[in-house]
């Protein structure tokens, strides 16, 4: 039976699209072997509603790969890592801080390299 990975996106992970021009979807692809599932906190959402005008590209990359939002109590970093944490996800973030928090909790890390692929860490 094939793998089901799921990748939490965070804010700065899902402008990397936009700033990068990094196709997100085909390094994702190229880098686990299986399929996958895309998803996101409504605390992230909120989040690139208030980054306005980039914000928006953020928000358009979500609805258009109907990436799976989902409501969490906790916010911010401690909300990701707490979500990843109990659900068995892979963190994905360019935030140096939340990438050695997650590496410190085992949390999977798939992170920008060289802004122009992507790389993953700590998966089986």
């Amino acid at each position: 039976m094939e793998k089901l990975y799921k990748i939490l996106l965070d804010t700065n992970f899902i402008l990397i699209h936009h700033k990068f021009n990094i196709d997100i979807i085909s390094e994702i692809e190229r880098i686990l072997p299986g399929k996958y599932e895309l998803l996101t906190l409504s605390s992230v959402v909120d989040e690139l509603k208030n980054l306005k005008t980039i914000g928006r590209f953020g928000l358009a990359f979500i609805e258009q790969n109907n990436i799976k939002v989902v409501d969490w109590p906790e916010k911010g970093d401690r909300g990701l890592l707490s979500y990843a944490e109990k659900h068995g996800c892979i963190l994905a973030t360019n935030d140096k801080e939340l990438i050695k928090k997650a590496r410190m909790k085992h949390i999977p890390v798939l992170f920008m390299r060289k802004k122009r692929i992507l790389d993953c860490e700590g998966v089986e």
